[in-house]
């Protein structure tokens, strides 16, 4: 198979470059009304590209890309690319090969990283989140083949999901710091976090990633279906 790693995966060379773009733009508020102004993030340049359908700003991270708009370069495992992670997810499109996912009347497609502990859950997978978009068999073999993170953190479940439904975003909260974007962090990194759409401080939040809550799902045996496609 041609395809040496998803079309979502991050290469080595692709940066991030956000934190020196950001700035504060500042909503009027009013004297009168005790409100103070509110401040939002945003790119001094920014593009259409830049916010999703609910206004949240993203993370710009280059892309290198060959002439069929191919990602190139050594794959940096397990990280995503902000940018091709919402163009699947966004279109429900296969992450690894950009193509038609696998669809059945039990629903599409989708592979889940779960240890016993998530499995033992009352309701899992119903309403469970992901921030996988979804597979064509080909590829949920490959991925179940050679994907170490994966079994390095309790395997690989199928899942076919009827209502994958849009829920929020995985990502990094700012703070205004003197007037400059600052990220909130504990500890040494980052903290990220999922954030739902309507969320009240979704203004001051720099995304990654699409999350779905995934609802209708049947937990499928990968093994026959794969035998049952003769992927072996």
């Amino acid at each position: 198979m041609a395809d040496s790693a998803p079309y979502i995966t991050l290469r080595k060379g692709e940066e991030d470059i956000s934190d020196e773009a950001l700035v504060l733009r500042y909503r009027p508020g009013s004297a009168s009304l005790g409100v103070p102004p509110a401040a939002a993030l945003r790119y001094p340049d920014e593009r259409p590209e830049d916010r999703d359908h609910e206004g949240i700003l993203y993370a710009r991270v280059t892309q290198s890309l060959n002439a069929a708009g191919r990602p190139v370069g050594q794959p940096i495992w397990p990280k995503v690319h902000p940018s091709r992670q919402r163009e699947c997810m966004g279109e429900m499109l296969c992450h690894y090969c950009k193509g038609e996912p696998s669809h059945t009347a039990a629903g599409t497609l989708f592979l889940d990283v779960v240890g016993p502990e998530q499995r033992a859950k009352p309701d899992w997978p119903e309403g469970s989140f992901t921030f996988q978009p979804p597979l064509c068999l080909p590829h949920a073999k490959k991925a179940v083949d050679d994907c170490g993170h994966g079994h390095r953190h309790g395997g690989f479940t199928g899942l076919r999901v009827l209502e994958p439904r849009w829920h929020g975003v995985l990502g990094t909260p700012y703070q205004d710091s003197a007037g400059r974007p600052k990220a909130t962090r504990t500890g040494a990194g980052r903290n990220t976090e999922v954030i739902p759409f309507n969320h009240p401080h979704k203004r001051l939040f720099l995304g990654t990633q699409y999350a779905l809550a995934l609802h209708d799902v049947t937990v499928v045996d990968l093994a026959a279906e794969f035998a049952a496609a003769d992927l072996t």
